[in-house]
């Protein structure tokens, strides 16, 4: 497998992207809280977050012996991870329709764990690549509780 030639942009690009990851998670903290109807549009946000988080990742071109590419897929573990998430949101969305709608239980809440883990996932992936702000204990709302 050869790996997929790219170019870096001219300019740096780094704020777009953060204004629209800003944009994209505010948009799936909406649709979490909104219960387990609007969780297909949370489920298609995150889909977005990780279509911005997921460019960097090299290209991997299969090719045939005539030297034609044949299969393109991503390189790097974080792609695989996310399919294997992705596939369970799915199976535990399917189970939960079945059970109907309106079921609570069993059903409900692996979706909502499936969904929570996915979410997780991509915070994950957006702090291994330096996306999120560093966090400190010199935060100013401490000084409202005593803290220095």
């Amino acid at each position: 497998m050869a790996k997929y030639e790219e170019k870096d942009p001219s300019v740096d690009s780094s704020l777009g992207l953060i204004f629209r990851l800003n944009n994209l998670w505010n948009m799936a903290d909406i649709y979490s809280s909104k219960g387990a109807n609007a969780w297909g549009n949370w489920d298609l946000t995150l889909d977005s977050i990780y279509r911005n988080l997921s460019y960097v990742e090299p290209m991997v071109l299969l090719r045939n012996a005539a030297g034609r590419v044949i299969k393109v897929s991503q390189s790097k573990i974080d792609s695989q991870i996310f399919n294997i998430i992705s596939r369970d949101v799915r199976l535990a969305c399917n189970n939960w329709i079945r059970n109907g709608r309106r079921a609570r239980g069993k059903s409900k809440d692996a979706y909502y764990r499936a969904m929570h883990k996915k979410d997780l996932t991509l915070r994950k992936m957006m702090n291994k690549q330096k996306l999120y702000l560093r966090q400190t204990t010199k935060a100013p709302g401490g000084m409202v509780y005593g803290n220095k």
